[in-house]
């Protein structure tokens, strides 16, 4: 939430000074976030303990609802900082457009 708020907060005219600041940083995060999804995703057991062999609530085993978060974490999450950033860049790239088009 505090990545997301330092990207696309702020006030109108500190907005446009951060959005560069932010797109690093939504793309930085993005980075453990993929590693992660694709370390659960690819496991050949499951990592976290605690669950034994019993069945999940959903009838997957924990290797296969661990494999399942790990995609649905690539995908969604990928999708949705890939998003902001390129909401952010294209905000910066239209800024730049009106700076050369007036100057």
């Amino acid at each position: 939430l505090l990545v997301w708020i330092a990207a696309f907060g702020g006030d109108a005219a500190r907005r446009r000074d951060r959005a560069a600041a932010g797109v690093a940083g939504l793309l930085m995060t993005s980075m453990h976030m993929t590693l992660l999804g694709v370390l659960l995703a690819l496991a050949s057991r499951p990592l976290y303990g605690g669950h034994g062999d019993v069945l999940t609530l959903s009838g997957l085993s924990p290797l296969q609802d661990q494999h399942l978060g790990g995609v649905l974490m690539l995908v969604f999450g990928g999708v949705s900082y890939l998003a902001g950033a390129l909401v952010l860049l294209a905000g910066l790239l239209r800024d730049r457009r009106g700076v050369v088009a007036n100057g």
